[in-house]
C-alpha cells in the first residue's frame, strides 16, 4: 500500500452518506458488524481455508495464483476493521481524481470519517 499510495489505503471499507447512516443505523451497523467478522475470521485463517471459501469459477484454473495475491496482499488487510484517517486520505485522493460524486467535492475527513460503528461491532465480536 505504501509504495502505490504512499501509506495506509482502507480499500475494503463502507462509504455511506450520512443521510442513509441517519436513517439506516442498524443496517450500517449491521454491515460493519458483518465485515468486522469476516477481518477477524480473515486474521485466523490459514490461506487454503480463505481458498475454500472462494468458488472456484472465480479463480478458474488459476487458483496458486490466487494463493500468491491473497498472501502479498495480506499485509494491506485491517486486522480488526480499525481504518486511519491517513487511510481515508489516500482513498478520498484517488477516488476525487476520478468518482464524479468526489470529483470536486471538498470533504472534511476529520468531520465524517470515524470507526463508530467498527468500535461497536468488535465490543460484540472479540
Amino acid at each position: 500500500m505504501k509504495d502505490v499510495y504512499g501509506g495506509a489505503y482502507a480499500a475494503g471499507c463502507l462509504y455511506a452518506r450520512s443521510e442513509f447512516l441517519r436513517k439506516n443505523p442498524n443496517t450500517a451497523a449491521a454491515l460493519a458488524s458483518a465485515m468486522v467478522r469476516a477481518l477477524l475470521w480473515l486474521g485466523k485463517a490459514s490461506d487454503d481455508q480463505v481458498l475454500a471459501t472462494v468458488p472456484p469459477e472465480y479463480y478458474g484454473n488459476e487458483r496458486e495464483i490466487y494463493k500468491i495475491a491473497l498472501q502479498r496482499n495480506r499485509e494491506g488487510f485491517s486486522p480488526d476493521g480499525r481504518n486511519s484517517i491517513e487511510a481515508a486520505q489516500h482513498v478520498y485522493k484517488v477516488l476525487e481524481a476520478f468518482e464524479p460524486a468526489v470529483k470536486g467535492a471538498k470533504i472534511d475527513l476529520s468531520k465524517t470519517f470515524d470507526n463508530h460503528y467498527v468500535e461497536a461491532a468488535l465490543k460484540r465480536h472479540k
